[in-house]
């Protein structure tokens, strides 16, 4: 209150009084964090790491289990190993999965298009294509392939089931 008065009146917070200096650290406990190498508290208002029987503190080597947990030693490590091969066999599984999934499936797809053109053009020189449906001539075998895909799609289908049907 007196502090309040102080700040509406403009001038400094009244010094606290005088005596017995504050326990160190019981700011930081009234903050709920404990020094180093205390306990914490616990929160459920019973004694610092208590079981929830109210037997003694459990211990894991030298670290205190929360929540009275009620594993002890071996147990406890028995079902990490546990866990842990769980989570690796899952893992495993996926791994499988997806290399399953990624293996192709039946017959590889054939280059219809590709087909098409190595059978209706002519290698004229080392830099010098033809293709023998229109006569155009092209410097790459990419750019007749553009050529055949805008130009001749419709009838390399037609050709490629003319040829299966003859093939079968």
């Amino acid at each position: 209150m007196e502090a309040a008065r102080a700040m509406a009146a403009g001038g400094p917070p009244p010094a606290e009084p005088k005596g017995e200096p504050a326990e160190p650290g019981a700011e930081r406990a009234a903050r709920g964090r404990p020094r180093r190498g205390e306990p914490p508290a616990n929160n459920r208002g019973g004694p610092a790491s208590a079981s929830r029987e109210g037997g003694p503190p459990l211990k894991l080597g030298d670290r205190e289990l929360r929540g009275g947990a009620k594993v002890l030693g071996e147990r406890v490590y028995r079902a990490g190993r546990e866990v842990v091969k769980r989570q690796t066999e899952q893992f495993a599984h996926q791994v499988r999965e997806m290399r399953r999934l990624q293996q192709p499936r039946g017959p590889p797809p054939v280059d219809v298009i590709g087909l098409f053109m190595a059978a209706r053009s002519e290698q004229i020189s080392e830099l010098k294509f033809v293709c023998e449906l229109d006569g155009q001539e092209f410097t790459t075998l990419n750019i007749m392939r553009v050529h055949f895909e805008r130009k001749y799609a419709r009838e390399a289908q037609a050709w490629w089931i003319q040829q299966s049907a003859h093939a079968g």
